[in-house]
């Protein structure tokens, strides 16, 4: 859903790609019975995602419903997927091409990737790993406040996601030099203003990896 199609290489992810929107889409909640427990919780952090990007108040139905998603109820599981569905859909209409809007959707994804390349572990889970960061980013500069940044972790480890990595910070800089959303010495990254709204800023790399050096050992 959404139109991308991309492919990985030399480790990187979906650095050659193109827009191509489907006929149609068929999302059936229930084939989802035939997935393990870990492919669902990395449903769950794309699920946490749209929430944190357009909805503060389906991040509260989500705390209110741990225990129904991690025991498979079906209505909540239904209900929070197609929210997503509607999310994501309404951002690619306004914005098929990610000239702008559509950026959004990539809360999470920057660092995400650089700790998906280098750890192997299932993109969902890096995206947790991910959204932790931007979090911690965005309660930096004053964006996040403490309370909202601690609600976002509980939550992650609540879902059996993980929200730190012990990979080398600098090895991990290193592989976000070469995400495909960098611009000459800068990222777009997308941070977290409170829980239901987010922002595109473009930080400078040098800004980034003193970030690291200050929050991450």
């Amino acid at each position: 859903m959404g139109g991308k199609n991309g492919l990985n290489l030399n480790g990187y992810k979906n650095i050659i790609g193109t827009f191509n929107q489907p006929e149609f889409v068929i999302c059936d909640v229930l084939m989802l019975k035939t997935l393990p427990n870990e492919e669902l919780a990395n449903g769950f952090a794309e699920i946490v995602k749209h929430t944190l990007i357009a909805d503060a108040k389906m991040f509260g139905f989500i705390e209110e419903n741990v225990e129904g998603l991690l025991n498979r109820n079906g209505q909540i599981i239904e209900k929070l997927v197609e929210h997503s569905v509607r999310v994501k859909a309404r951002i690619v209409q306004a914005d098929e091409f990610e000239k702008g809007e559509r950026k959004k959707l990539n809360l999470g994804h920057t660092w995400g990737h650089a700790v998906e390349k280098l750890s192997g572990l299932p993109h969902g889970q890096s995206v947790s790993i991910g959204l932790e960061f931007a979090a911690r980013l965005s309660l930096e500069k004053g964006l996040l406040d403490a309370h909202d940044y601690q609600r976002l972790i509980n939550l992650l480890q609540e879902l059996r996601l993980p929200t730190v990595t012990t990979l080398n910070p600098l090895q991990l800089f290193d592989a976000l030099t070469r995400d495909k959303k960098k611009i000459a010495d800068s990222v777009d990254f997308i941070l977290m203003k409170g829980i239901g709204e987010v922002v595109i800023e473009r930080l400078t790399l040098t800004t980034i990896k003193n970030f690291l050096v200050q929050n991450y050992k």
